[in-house]
């Protein structure tokens, strides 16, 4: 009777050990299956940054692609910018509108910047506005593309700093950008969501 008894533990120990080798292979097939979820929403997103690491963008090449692609609107929101940037922003603004926001001068610490603040606020053609709570860098063009980015339009930036963002071509994500863009300006410079499709 001892033996039966032991046979019969044996086998239900088995079929427990059995039943626990078919859970934990099932178990490891759905942290596979979230694990390539994970990775697929992070591959919709092209990581850019201002130092090239494995699988970036350079955030400056980035920029300036932006800047020249853009055939009708430039929307920008940067705490500063450099005269570089101020020129590329002038010869842009002959063909696209371009609104741009920055922190005002009493906000920037760096006195080289003062005068093209100076010059930008003078400027006619870009539509600009100043914002104390401005501290990251978004870059919408066309409403087809966003960038949002650590950093500013400034050379040192993208040269001397480590900065990191996120090029966006998802209508929902632009929109995120364009209201956080619209955060910053008063409510007649705001620009218009996309419409959801």
């Amino acid at each position: 009777m001892a033996d039966d008894d032991r046979s019969i533990e044996i086998e239900s120990l088995k079929q427990m050990s059995k039943e626990y080798y078919q859970k934990n292979v099932q178990l490891k097939k759905e942290v596979k299956a979230l694990q390539e979820q994970i990775i697929s929403i992070f591959d919709k997103y092209q990581t850019v940054t201002s130092q090239e690491v494995a699988k970036t963008k350079n955030l400056r090449k980035m920029t300036d692609e932006l800047i020249s692609s853009a055939k009708k609107e430039l929307l920008i929101v940067s705490p500063i910018l450099d005269q570089e940037y101020f020129g590329k922003l002038i010869d842009k603004s002959k063909s696209v509108q371009v609104t741009i926001c920055t922190l005002d001068k009493q906000d920037i610490k760096d006195k080289e910047f003062h005068n093209v603040l100076k010059a930008l606020k003078s400027d006619t053609v870009i539509k600009s506005v100043t914002n104390s709570s401005t501290n990251s860098l978004v870059i919408i063009s066309d409403k087809e593309k966003a960038l949002f980015s650590s950093g500013s339009l400034t050379k040192k930036s993208f040269s001397e700093l480590f900065n990191i963002g996120f090029l966006l071509t998802y209508r929902n994500d632009i929109n995120n950008c364009i209201r956080f863009a619209n955060s910053h300006f008063p409510s007649f410079m705001q620009s218009e969501l996309l419409k959801e499709e």
